[in-house]
């Protein structure tokens, strides 16, 4: 083989070798997009049981409302913890002064379901978003002997939807 060809086939080779294949690209984008709502709010609430006379005979009952507002369709759970006087069990207002009166909160108007938390608490389905009330009642029971006063007791109330 002559020197010329020898050259033209070592040519070729480095031609061939010396550059690699390149691949083809493109670009694109990839839109990102999220619609956010205003969040179901529930607003606290006050049950005032008004007086209640030291050792009284009859039972005290107490009513009000939870408002709940810009909440989605489907289930509103609402738990009401134990104070900080007591436990959702034995719940108690205090006077401050370490005296205590036992009362209980309810989800029902015969007060016989109490309201907690877990399976007392109180569960809802809305058809459609919205807002609204749902009821507690309370009672204090009869026959406490207590000290005159002014007795207070502050519950959590949790809303899960």
């Amino acid at each position: 083989m002559s020197f010329l060809a020898r050259a033209l086939i070592v040519a070729t080779a480095l031609l061939a070798a010396g550059s690699p294949a390149q691949a083809g690209t493109t670009t694109a984008t990839l839109g990102v997009r999220v619609v956010v709502q205003q969040s179901c709010i529930v607003s606290g609430a006050t049950l005032d049981f008004g007086t209640y006379s030291s050792n009284q005979t009859k039972d005290l009952n107490g009513f009000t409302q939870i408002a709940f507002s810009n909440c989605p369709q489907g289930t509103l759970r609402f738990e009401l913890d134990g104070g900080v006087n007591g436990s959702a069990g034995v719940r108690r207002l205090s006077d401050g002064k370490g005296s205590f009166l036992s009362y209980g909160l309810y989800r029902d108007s015969a007060r016989t379901q109490v309201f907690g938390q877990g399976n007392d608490a109180r569960v809802i389905t809305l058809p459609a978003s919205g807002s609204g009330k749902i009821g507690v009642m309370g009672r204090i029971p009869g026959r406490q002997l207590v000290p005159a006063g002014t007795y207070t007791d502050t519950v959590a109330i949790l809303l899960t939807f």
